[in-house]
Parts: structure tokens; C-alpha cells; sequence
């Protein structure tokens, strides 16, 4: 078949910030006007990000290790780029989805809230904050109050309004109102309808003490709560969500008191590794001090059963080989591009060719394709990213489309965007690959992206002959991208938590779950990088919590086995549910170890976690480590240390590894030896005594045995010619003597009779 292309790289001096940014970063640039801000996180020294930010009257927000948050007008990038021209930078950009009594007996918290043998006390949150990232909170919940009706609500930060003159600072945007506004009527915070009680659940959920109707109890019932409205809409959600984490973790240090935050929403586009800029600040917030903790959602991405019939896979990977494979996408019609982005470490991903190109929908028939590309043809610099853009042809000369890359390396792996404008929106749009390595990919319209990957009634051989290199998508690694994927965030799955229930009406309702079993939606792992997640498991649907007062009353018209008895309280489901249950329980053994670091808060969980017939024995990518057993964490000493076998330092006793070890370094460690290696922290037997002596083998009492030579050599001097008369130049050194002489002659001097 006859292939016409041409490979244009796009020339893009008048614009820098496309040489800089992504296909979506870029388009979201493009919707902006000139003087609108943006949200900007920057890997450079932060002085010079600082400096740089004072001369072009941008926004400094807040700097972790070397990545600094920033928010800048459109106008000045072009300045900015210029002052920090060896900097890398991100636009996060993600679009967010929400992650959606019987939930306290299966995760064995009454025994905490009682103080039940062998803990010496009850934990109910008490002196812990509990933040809630989500879509806001009903303020007014008699389960927020304390008993004399004041608010147990600190802070409330909504994203989502504007009022500058009490913006936080030194966010600069949205509305801020303390728990004195609150008690005083003066807070006007609304959860958003369209949410239907999202972010109120899931702080019953944490944080509810049952006050309203003395049931639906939540898991830390006396802690102080703070809550941040974050910002859905917004592209740049990611950016808002860090700053959320970032607020409430200053909030809690001012008020002197540990905090673990919630966030039961995320994205699924992204690297899926931990890997991009704000995960990266999120982890260096956690490093920072103890008493810090993050709970996330896994996410409803999953369908183990297939049971939905718009289910679609959403993830593609495979190992490359010499054969030529190819995997189809399909654009949606609503679109007019179809856009899916790829992943992979760069060692993995150096000797793998892949080419994009058309078939049509109807007959199969080939339309053109691109040329094999290989990530040595996107010519320039890769830690600033390469555009190349190419026109594929049919056999006829006839455009079929253009096909625009990004390919970009950072943080030891390539990111390669991929953005197909067709001319014919039904055809069949072939990723074909060869050569070897592996990727990971993520595409589907109902999380992210235009288009779905095609992975049912393929046609037979005798149609497309190269069928049986067909490599279908799967829904593996479902997990939500971002912070979830961070080793030091505890992501959390989602198990069935009853089948019936009784509804406001005394109704029961059969859901047909099967209680301690994985909910089928729940998001499984691993990450990108094949590491487990989630990390642990907890109940999800259904959960009883505190409710909306607006959704509730809506649902008593429309929906309402939704109500639970006592009309104060709702049921939600997903991981949005089984999040919040581990936050509370984190708070409760904050309580009990307010200066626990992140890393054994989360090792005591996964150590305490139960293994049962649903789970089985070992951690896997469903439930993580196991289901939480709050009862058992409580429990759990905490004994720090380096617990790798191998290392120098290893702690046989410890049971949460605190980062120390330290590598075997062999060598001489005795200070007075001749061969002493300050390095070392393992003798190995090579110490050699210090011998000192005269090491000049012309010397009269040279000394064979000597490895330092100590100034003593002497010598046999032939006088003959020497006259009688001359005057002679002695010297004496060291001078003052320690101990040892020398003595110089100078025989050049010349007589000076």
C-alpha cells in the first residue's frame, strides 16, 4: 500500500509557552485571556522563583523542597519562562469526580469508642484535626455541633465564591470563615445542589457525633473539623487541591494540634506513578513534620464483573516485541479529536517504535498512517517537551487527518500525548507499535479523554490480517492518578457493608451486596510503577452519615429509600464512603500518638489490617494489606527503626521501618591505622599499623618496614673539594621542634671572607 506523510515539527517561536507545556496544557492556555491568572508549579530554586515572582507581581504561594506553587497572569509567562529558562513546569490540569450503625461494627471501632481491654482509654478524635476536601459541608448538622450548640467546624474555605477582601491568604481567592462566623450567623456557606450532600456525608462519615438523632454516629465523633470546598470545575483542580491540603495543614499546626485530611475525589488522567509536581509538593507537605496524615480514595473505576453494559476498559499495556501490534480508538461522536496519552519509564521506552494511523469503521480498509517514530526523532529538548505534527494520507493522496505528539521526559519516564483531528469522525483511529519496552496508557470518554479504546466484536482474519496482533485494553491500574498514587498517601478500596437496610419509611431494602466483599466498582491497582494500591480496604456501600438538609428534602419527595430513619441522615456508597471511615480512624490514633509520622501511621494500619476468605492471605490490588480493624491499629506499639535485614544499621525489634538504614561500607575503621577509612562502618580486618620511619631507600637508615615517613633520613655527604674557609648555611626544622630534628646544610653558599 502507497504511504504518503509528511513530518512537520511545528515552529512555535511565537508562542513559548507551547514549547514549554502539553496538548491540554496548551488548549487550556489558549481558553484563557491575557490578563487571566493561572495556577503554575515550578521545579527550580525557590529563591529565584520567588525573586522572579516579586519582579512580575505574581503570586508566591507556598514552596516544599524545590517545587514552588505559584498563580501568574497569562501575559507574564513569556517573562517568567525568560527569568527561569532552565526551570520545568506544570499547568495541573485534571477534571475532578467525586468518589463515591453497621460501617463502626465492621471495622471494629466500637471497641475504641468504648476503651475496651487492653486499651487503657476510649479514642474518639479528641484534640485531632479532620479535614474534608470536598464539595463543602451543611454547617448547620446538629452532628457538626458540640453539645452547647457551638460548632465544632474551625475553618471553612470555599474555593467556589469570590470575595477578596477575606480571601486566605496567601492563597488570594475564595471566601474564608472561622468558627466564630459560624457560631455568630455570619457564615453564608452553601454545598452546591448539584454535589446532593457529597461533602456533608463524608464529614459524617469521619466526623458526625450523632448529636441529631443520637444514631449514624461517625468514626471520630470529638475531633475538630475543617473544612475546604475545593474547586471542581476548574481545570486546574489539582493546583486548588494542593493549596486545600496545604491550608489545612497550617491551620492545624496554628492550632497545635495533629491533623489527618480526606479527600474522596480525584482524577483519572495522569501518570498514575505519585510522580507529577503536586504529589510531589503533597509528599514533601507530609515529610515536613509528624502528625500529618493524608486518606484518599481509590476511586470507582473498576468493573470486575462486566456487569454495566456502557462499561468500557480504560487501560492499555503490553510488552513491545518485533512483531507490529496495534490497538484501535474510536472517537466519540460528540468530538471532533481523539486524544489519549501514554506513559512509561524512559528505560523502557528508548527502543519502542509506534506509528498512528486510520482505518474505516465500515469495511476495515486502511486509510495512512504515520511514519514509525521513535522518541530520538522529537528532536530538542525533552525536559521541555517536543511538538512534531503530521498529515497522514491514504493510498489516494486524500487527507485523512492530523496527528499532533508531545512527548516529554521528567522525573525518569516519557509522557507522550497523543491528539488526532480526523476528517471522518466514524473511522478507526490504530496505535501500532514495534520494537521493544512497554507503556502504559489510559483512555476512555467516561473518565477522561475523547474517545474509547475498542475492545469487543473485532473482525475475523480473513477481513484484517493482522488481527491476531489486536492487543486488547484491560482495567488494570483503574486506581485515580495524582497524590493516590503516592507511597506516603493511604488510598483506600471499598468492600460491601450490609445488603439491607431500613429507609426512612421502616422499609427494608435488599441491595443484594455481599458484606465483605470488594464492591465492584471499587478502583484496583497497582500503580503505574507496580506498587500496590490501594493500601487498604474499608466499607463503603452502604454507609449511613449526615445528610444535606437541601438533598434530603429533595429525596424525600424523589428518592427516598436514599433518607435513613430520623430524616437527618443519608446513605452514600464508593470509595467516597470507605475513605473517610480510614480518616477517622487515623484520627483516633492521632489521638493516642500525635507526633506519629506519616510513614507508621500507615505501616500500623497495613500491619493491623485483617486478611479474611475475601481478601485471602496475601496484600493484592483489591483490597491493598487487608480490611481496616480500627480495634487492632489502637493496639499497635510503634517501634521505629531500620527493619531491612541487609543494612548496617538493621533494628531487629523495630516493626515500622522510619527511613535510617544505612548500606554496608566495609573497610578499616580504627582512627589510628594507617589505612583508617572514615567512611567505613564495618571493620573488615585490613587495619594496618602505623610504622614511621625513613622511607627513602638512598637513605643511610632507610627502614623497609615504614609506611610513614617521619623526616628522619640521613645521608652520607662526600666533603672532598670542600674548603675549609667557606661560610656555611645551616638550618634547623621544624622550627620549634617537636620533638624530631633535621639539619640542612646549604653547601652553594659562597665564601664571604
Amino acid at each position: 500500500m502507497k504511504q504518503i506523510s509528511i513530518l512537520l515539527v511545528l515552529l512555535l517561536s511565537s508562542s513559548f509557552c507551547l514549547a514549554q507545556f502539553g496538548l491540554m496544557e496548551n488548549k487550556y492556555l489558549a481558553s484563557l485571556k491575557s490578563d487571566e491568572e493561572l495556577s503554575l508549579i515550578i521545579k527550580a530554586d525557590a529563591t529565584q522563583v520567588k525573586n522572579a515572582c516579586a519582579l512580575l507581581g505574581a503570586n508566591f504561594k507556598y514552596s516544599y523542597q524545590n517545587l514552588s506553587a505559584i498563580s501568574i497572569k497569562k501575559q507574564d509567562l513569556q517573562n517568567l519562562y525568560e527569568l527561569l529558562e532552565n526551570s520545568q513546569m506544570e499547568i495541573p490540569l485534571a477534571q475532578a469526580q467525586t468518589l463515591m450503625d453497621t460501617a463502626l461494627i465492621h471495622n471494629h471501632v466500637i471497641e475504641v469508642h468504648s476503651g475496651m481491654s487492653p486499651l487503657l482509654q476510649a479514642y474518639t478524635g479528641k484534640d485531632v484535626v479532620v479535614g474534608i476536601l470536598d464539595s463543602g459541608i451543611y454547617f448547620e448538622h446538629e452532628d457538626f455541633k458540640n453539645a452547647d450548640g457551638s460548632s465544632r467546624i474551625k475553618f471553612i474555605w470555599d474555593q467556589n465564591v469570590s470575595n477578596p477582601s477575606i480571601s486566605p491568604a496567601p492563597y488570594n481567592y475564595g471566601q474564608e470563615w472561622s468558627w466564630i462566623d459560624i457560631d455568630n450567623g455570619a457564615c453564608n456557606h452553601v454545598e452546591p445542589a448539584n454535589q446532593f450532600g457529597h461533602g456533608t456525608t463524608v464529614a459524617g462519615a469521619a466526623c458526625g457525633n450523632g448529636l441529631a438523632t443520637g444514631q449514624y454516629k461517625g468514626v471520630a465523633p470529638d475531633c475538630d473539623i475543617i473544612v475546604v470546598a475545593v474547586d471542581y470545575y476548574g481545570s486546574d483542580f489539582l493546583s486548588k487541591s494542593v493549596d486545600a491540603i496545604d491550608y489545612v495543614f497550617k491551620k492545624a499546626d496554628a492550632l497545635g494540634k495533629p491533623c489527618v485530611i480526606n479527600t474522596s475525589f480525584g482524577s483519572y488522567s495522569g501518570s498514575h506513578d505519585g510522580r507529577d509536581f503536586a504529589s510531589l509538593i503533597i509528599d514533601a507537605l507530609l515529610e515536613e513534620r509528624p502528625g500529618r496524615a493524608l486518606v484518599a480514595s481509590a476511586g470507582n473505576g473498576n468493573n470486575i464483573n462486566n456487569t454495566e453494559a456502557n462499561f468500557t476498559p480504560t487501560h492499555l499495556s503490553y510488552t513491545l516485541s518485533s512483531d507490529t501490534n496495534f490497538t484501535w480508538f474510536k472517537t466519540i461522536s460528540s468530538f471532533s479529536q481523539c486524544y489519549f496519552d501514554l506513559w512509561a519509564d524512559t528505560a523502557d521506552f528508548n527502543q519502542a517504535y509506534f506509528s498512528v494511523g486510520n482505518d474505516k469503521a465500515s469495511s476495515y480498509l486502511p486509510g495512512g498512517y504515520t511514519n514509525f517514530l521513535n522518541v530520538s526523532n522529537f528532536v530538542g529538548d525533552l525536559s521541555q517537551g517536543v511538538y512534531l505534527s503530521q498529515i497522514v494520507y491514504d493510498a489516494n493522496s486524500a487527507a485523512q487527518g492530523q496527528v499532533e505528539m508531545f512527548l516529554e521526559e521528567a522525573e525518569g519516564r516519557y509522557h507522550l500525548e497523543v491528539l488526532v483531528s480526523p476528517n471522518n469522525n466514524q473511522d478507526l483511529w490504530r496505535f501500532s507499535t514495534t520494537g521493544s519496552g512497554r507503556f502504559d496508557i489510559w483512555s476512555s470518554f467516561n473518565f477522561h479523554g475523547t474517545s474509547n479504546m475498542v475492545y469487543s466484536n473485532l473482525p475475523p482474519n480473513f477481513i484484517v490480517s493482522d488481527i491476531a496482533n489486536y492487543k486488547l485494553p484491560d482495567n488494570e491500574k483503574c486506581i485515580v492518578s495524582g497524590w493516590q498514587c503516592s507511597d506516603k498517601v493511604i488510598t483506600v478500596g471499598n468492600f460491601a457493608n450490609q445488603r439491607y437496610y431500613f429507609d426512612v419509611d421502616s422499609i427494608e431494602r435488599d441491595l443484594g451486596l455481599t458484606p465483605g466483599e470488594i464492591y465492584y466498582k471499587s478502583s484496583e491497582g497497582p500503580s503505574r510503577d507496580n506498587r500496590i494500591k490501594p493500601d487498604i480496604s474499608s466499607t463503603g456501600n452502604i454507609v449511613f452519615a449526615s445528610g444535606n438538609a437541601s438533598f434530603i428534602s429533595s429525596a424525600l419527595n424523589s428518592n427516598r429509600p436514599k433518607v435513613a430513619p430520623g430524616g437527618k441522615h443519608n446513605y452514600n456508597g464508593g470509595t467516597s464512603m470507605s475513605s473517610p471511615i480510614v480518616a477517622g480512624v487515623v484520627a483516633l490514633y492521632l489521638e493516642k500518638n500525635p507526633n506519629a509520622w506519616w510513614y507508621e501511621i500507615k505501616e500500623a494500619l497495613l500491619q493491623s489490617a485483617i486478611r479474611d476468605s475475601f481478601t485471602g492471605p496475601n496484600a493484592n490490588n483489591r483490597y491493598g494489606y487487608g480490611k481496616l480493624n480500627a480495634f487492632e491499629l489502637l493496639q499497635f506499639d510503634a517501634i521505629l527503626g531500620c527493619t531491612d535485614s541487609n543494612s548496617y544499621n538493621y533494628n531487629p525489634f523495630a516493626n515500622v521501618d522510619d527511613g535510617s538504614c544505612v548500606d554496608f561500607v566495609f573497610g578499616c575503621t580504627d582512627s589510628t591505622a594507617f589505612n583508617y577509612n572514615p567512611l567505613a562502618n564495618t571493620d573488615d580486618g585490613t587495619c594496618i599499623a602505623i610504622i614511621e620511619g625513613c622511607m627513602d631507600s638512598l637513605a643511610l637508615n632507610y627502614n623497609a618496614l615504614a609506611n610513614v615517613d617521619d623526616g628522619s633520613c640521613t645521608y652520607l655527604v662526600d666533603t672532598t673539594g670542600i674548603s675549609e674557609s667557606a661560610v656555611y648555611h645551616f638550618s634547623i626544622h621544624p622550627n620549634p621542634s617537636k620533638g624530631k630534628l633535621k639539619l640542612t646544610c646549604d653547601f652553594n653558599v659562597q665564601n664571604e671572607a
